[in-house]
């Protein structure tokens, strides 16, 4: 009979923790266990590493990539709060978690109601982060993936319209062959001609105007299709339906799902990662300080810029030979 006993006493304490876990995540207190980076156990902001935390979030939502963003805190000496290196996964544990938001969470998910700790971020930036994880052509196209040069991908030939490539000895090829150009004097064009543009008074102009109701929408929708595929979950968890009505439920509610997350990205990531530099005192400055990826984003938002062919027997640079068009007013 002891141990009969004993045997049953693990699972009352795991259920007795399962309760006063989700008692914890309802009165909106800090998860018992690991803390995490940025708070102490008990929920209180760590000023150093939630400096850190702000900074991931804000070059990420900026344009920087997961690898860009850890290869930055490696070559700054930042180590993870176990005092090891950074990698992509690392970056994006921190950016998937609501708890920088101060929303509550319980097994791992919001539970809608909000922390007793003060947020790291503000729930706009957190969404704002969501939204690029969440971007199908970030995932299926790599977009945002590191570039070593600005216009890689960025620039077209004037010739064939094919997304440039950066090639040996810091220089530009067509993939279809048509020319080769030396980056630098480009680039340097390029991020001139931006510069001015974005130390005009007029700057304000070229934010483009969003349809908050539709925002509002298609928010809802996303609230609602989540709300929907964790009805399913519990349908399944209680034996409500079998594993293939489940699978069958939770693909067609997943599929409207990504369809409305693509719908929001494209109505709000027009300005996208250029929108901090275009809101900043100073915007040339910004642009002139961001990294590679924050400028791609500025520049793809400003201009379309065409390489065409250096005439023969020509010395030096000729910016007539990059052809430079607005996007905007």
């Amino acid at each position: 009979m002891t141990s009969g006993r004993s045997r049953f006493r693990p699972s009352s304490s795991v259920a007795r923790q399962k309760l006063a876990a989700a008692q914890r995540a309802d009165l909106g207190r800090p998860p018992l266990g690991t803390r995490l980076t940025g708070y102490t156990p008990k929920g209180e902001v760590i000023q150093d590493e939630a400096e850190i935390v702000r900074v991931v979030f804000d070059r990420f939502t900026g344009g920087d990539s997961l690898r860009a963003i850890a290869a930055w805190l490696g070559e700054t000496g930042v180590k993870t709060r176990r005092g090891g290196a950074w990698s992509p996964s690392t970056v994006a544990t921190i950016l998937k978690n609501p708890r920088y938001a101060g929303r509550a969470v319980y097994n791992g998910k919001p539970t809608g109601k909000p922390g007793d700790w003060e947020p790291i971020v503000t729930p706009e930036v957190f969404d704002r982060a969501q939204r690029r994880l969440d971007d199908p052509r970030r995932k299926t196209h790599h977009e945002g993936y590191d570039r070593r040069h600005l216009g890689a991908g960025l620039y077209r030939c004037g010739r064939c319209g094919k997304a440039m490539h950066s090639h040996t000895g810091a220089r530009y090829r067509c993939p279809a062959g048509c020319l080769i150009r030396s980056a630098v004097p480009i680039d340097e064009l390029v991020c001139g001609v931006v510069a001015a543009r974005l130390a005009r008074p007029d700057l304000a102009e070229l934010l483009p105007t969003v349809d908050v109701e539709e925002v509002r929408a298609i928010t809802g929708e996303i609230d609602r299709l989540t709300a929907r595929i964790e009805e399913i979950e519990q349908d399944y968890d209680e034996g409500n339906i079998d594993g293939r009505r489940y699978r069958t439920a939770t693909e067609k509610v997943q599929a409207e799902l990504t369809a409305a997350r693509s719908r929001l990205v494209r109505l709000t990531g027009s300005v996208g990662a250029a929108g901090d530099v275009l809101r900043a005192d100073d915007p040339a400055e910004a642009f002139a300080a961001a990294p590679l990826m924050i400028r791609r984003s500025v520049i793809d938002l400003l201009l379309e810029v065409r390489v065409l062919t250096s005439p023969r027997g020509r010395r030096g640079f000729d910016p007539e030979t990059v052809a430079l068009t607005w996007k905007v007013a």
